[in-house]
């Protein structure tokens, strides 16, 4: 890991959003990884049960913020006395590094998984300099 890339990791702790709990009181903080290579970071981000319609991605004074709800697609007649399915609404935060193309950030959704890619100034890339 790069020094720039220790700041992408850097998220506002979900306890400070209020609504990142589910009925129960229980926070709600998707599952995620985040990878690194020359040219970008991937953050990769669980989101079972969530529609495309129901997450919304911003940039804005290079933080990266991820908001979402998530609904179980099934319900079942009876009392749930039990649940580790996330359900319900939250946000995720996370700082960009100086190396970070805020104008290039790209954002899919399939399987429940969400796949957000965030790429790097040119500046940032590290480059192979020939000796003549």
């Amino acid at each position: 890991m790069t020094k720039n890339s220790a700041a992408l990791v850097k998220h506002v702790p979900v306890e400070t959003v209020p609504a990142a709990r589910n009925e129960w009181g229980f926070m709600i903080s998707p599952a995620s990884d985040i990878y690194e290579n020359p040219e970008s970071y991937m953050i990769l981000m669980d989101l079972p049960g969530a529609s495309k319609e129901n997450i919304a991605l911003t940039v804005d004074n290079g933080v990266l913020t991820v908001k979402a709800s998530s609904v179980l697609a099934r319900t079942l007649e009876g009392k749930r006395v039990y649940s580790e399915i996330p359900r319900g609404t939250w946000q995720r935060a996370f700082t960009l590094g100086t190396d970070v193309n805020a104008n290039a950030v790209d954002a899919a959704y399939e399987n429940g998984v969400l796949a957000i890619k965030i790429g790097k100034h040119e500046r940032a890339r590290a480059k192979e300099i020939q000796v003549k």
